[in-house]
């Protein structure tokens, strides 16, 4: 018969969760209620998920988590709440030199808003930000860019 008492049982290794491994859970149920459309339950699980990243000092969690909080602001009608999100954690991660994936995603959304604001240049500089961003993490894995082109009059159209 197991023990009543949880902290006396024993517990095989498999059965824990790693802090990373918990984390990444958190984001991902963030990001399902993003796309199921559960725009409250998504900001409520933001809250909780920014709150234990940043105990266990994980920027990419925090970063991951607020672009989707930045994208619930802009499709709940709130695009001046996402632009200052965005701008926070585009100045966040170019001082810790983030370039993953997520920094990407954040330079496209607020080149997004800045274009719904009229705001062409400053849109065309954040999606040109995005494609020297990109097309450097293929050249470092080796591959041809050459195919790659960009052009100012694609980002305007």
């Amino acid at each position: 018969v197991p023990n009543k008492d949880w902290s006396q049982r024993n517990r095989h290794g498999r059965t824990q969760l790693s802090t990373q491994l918990w984390l990444q859970t958190r984001a991902r149920l963030v990001e399902v209620l993003l796309m199921m459309g559960e725009y409250n339950g998504c900001e409520q699980q933001c809250a909780v998920t920014t709150q234990e990243a940043a105990s266990c000092n994980d920027q990419d969690i925090t970063r991951q988590v607020g672009v989707a909080h930045a994208t619930v602001a802009m499709l709940s009608g709130r695009p001046q709440d996402a632009l200052v999100e965005l701008e926070h954690i585009l100045s966040s991660a170019r001082a810790a030199r983030a370039t993953d994936d997520v920094f990407v995603r954040a330079l496209c959304n607020c080149g997004d808003l800045r274009r719904m604001m009229g705001l062409l240049e400053v849109a065309h500089g954040l999606y040109h930000e995005a494609y020297v961003v990109l097309t450097s993490r293929l050249e470092n894995l080796g591959l041809d860019v050459t195919c790659l082109l960009y052009t100012s009059d694609a980002a305007d159209e």
